[in-house]
């Protein structure tokens, strides 16, 4: 108690506002981010150990000694760092992004200060030890809407890469603390300029602006290489989509060559079981369980194309076997044109977001697919309606996924744009009267673009 009088008698906030803005500055990083239970309880608790700490601890009292003022300020990073992974479930990488982000932010509102009280109060530097510190809000507020929530979606974690974040910490704390005590520490005559004259005062206001430009600077590289590596890992989970469905084509079109010889056989036999012998209920009953299991199997749609034969084979298959109404109308239209991976891939993923969704829906009766594709003058037009439950909410242009790899969100529909733009096409999406429309429009023999 006598160290907290003392404290608070000689007015010294200076510790107290640094631990108060770090840790507020890693919560604008750590806030999207997958939470402990009772996550709020320890984010205040974290909160106020953390500014007691600064009061216990303030960095005054080894004014002078240069050593351990630097590892206190390293110490309140790795404390910053630990306190977001007991909020947080986080890797130690994740911790460490949130932490040096917001030693970059916490800069940033401090030299906004400083180059404050130097126009405004003529470098009466005391100044910042006030209410002052209020002028980092518009500063976090900026980082917030331009960085922080941007940076990731949903309860995704964060793409870091260790040696990556490693080197920006190294190298942010080396800046960063050797600008603090150079030009914000105001506690010891010795390890401050003395703003006695105009050219002190210069090199001041110079060297908050390279604070800035270099905080800045840093937090535009972390937010450039996770955008990278979010691409990257999109890149990859489509690539992996792309080999899936190739093998999953040449699996479907030999088992459904072989379905259709065998159900061919199996009318002739059936026919000539029927033909013998006499009639009676159980042979009838039997005839029409053979006939119906016969119709679910005899599903082919035979077009010009034998990838979209066989797709449509595959899904409309899957369909009468789970209770799904499957209408498929395809007239004349050629898509030779279009490589038969391309269309495979673009098509299968429109039909399984569309089964997925139907899947939802615990009445049979209002499980329906429909799918046309037709010809409209210069244009294939690939239209694909399926009914879905509940209320569908939009994330920019697509539909918010219910799947648990939020990282896999949207990547089908990207694919099918992808493709479709490939061939000078365009694809959209619409919502109405709770169904999911889907609609595809393709040049006929348009020539490939480049994206």
């Amino acid at each position: 108690m006598k160290a907290l009088f003392t404290y608070f008698q000689q007015g010294d906030f200076g510790s107290l506002f640094y631990c108060f803005w770090l840790f507020l500055g890693s919560f604008l990083f750590f806030y999207p981010l997958e939470k402990r239970k009772h996550w709020r309880l320890k984010t205040a608790i974290a909160g106020l150990s953390f500014m007691l700490l600064g009061i216990l601890f303030p960095a005054s009292r080894w004014a002078g000694e240069l050593p351990i003022i630097v590892i206190w300020y390293i110490i309140a990073f790795l404390t910053d760092a630990t306190l977001c992974i007991w909020i947080c479930q986080i890797s130690l990488e994740e911790a460490v992004f949130c932490a040096i982000n917001a030693v970059f932010t916490e800069h940033i509102g401090s030299c906004v200060q400083i180059l404050l009280a130097v126009e405004l109060f003529g470098g009466q530097l005391s100044w910042l030890n006030s209410f002052s510190s209020l002028a980092n809000i518009p500063v976090y507020l900026i980082v917030w809407l331009t960085y922080g929530r941007k940076l990731i979606r949903g309860k995704e974690h964060l793409r870091v890469n260790r040696w990556f974040i490693g080197v920006i910490s190294v190298i942010g704390l080396t800046v960063t603390i050797g600008l603090s005590i150079m030009f914000k520490s105001n506690i010891d005559p010795d390890l401050a300029f003395v703003l006695a004259d105009p050219h002190s005062i210069t090199l001041l206001k110079t060297g908050q602006m390279y604070a800035i430009f270099f905080c800045t600077a840093m937090l535009l590289v972390q937010y450039m290489h996770q955008r990278e590596l979010i691409s990257q890992d999109r890149l990859a989970a489509t690539h992996e989509l792309w080999t899936v469905r190739e093998k999953q084509y040449e699996m479907s079109r030999e088992t459904i060559d072989l379905i259709n010889r065998k159900c061919h056989d199996m009318k002739h036999q059936v026919a000539a079981l029927m033909e013998s012998g006499t009639d009676s209920p159980e042979k009838e009953a039997y005839r029409k369980e053979i006939d119906h299991l016969i119709e679910i199997y005899d599903l082919q749609v035979n077009t010009h194309n034998e990838a979209l034969n066989t797709l449509l084979m595959e899904k409309g298959l899957y369909c009468s076997m789970h209770g799904i109404h499957w209408n498929c109308a395809v007239d004349d239209s050629d898509l030779n044109f279009m490589d038969k991976m391309d269309l495979y891939v673009m098509l299968g993923n429109a039909l399984d977001n569309a089964i997925e969704a139907v899947e939802q829906i615990a009445d049979e009766k209002q499980r329906i697919i429909q799918l046309q594709i037709s010809r409209k003058d210069s244009f294939v037009c690939i239209r694909l309606e399926n009914s879905y439950a509940g209320d569908l909410v939009w994330q920019g242009n697509l539909p918010q996924t219910t799947k648990a790899d939020k990282l896999s969100h949207g990547i089908g529909l990207k694919s099918i744009r992808s493709i479709a733009k490939k061939y000078g096409g365009y694809a959209s999406t619409e919502a109405e009267n709770q169904a999911f429309i889907l609609l595809i429009l393709i040049p006929i023999q348009g020539q490939k673009t480049t994206e």
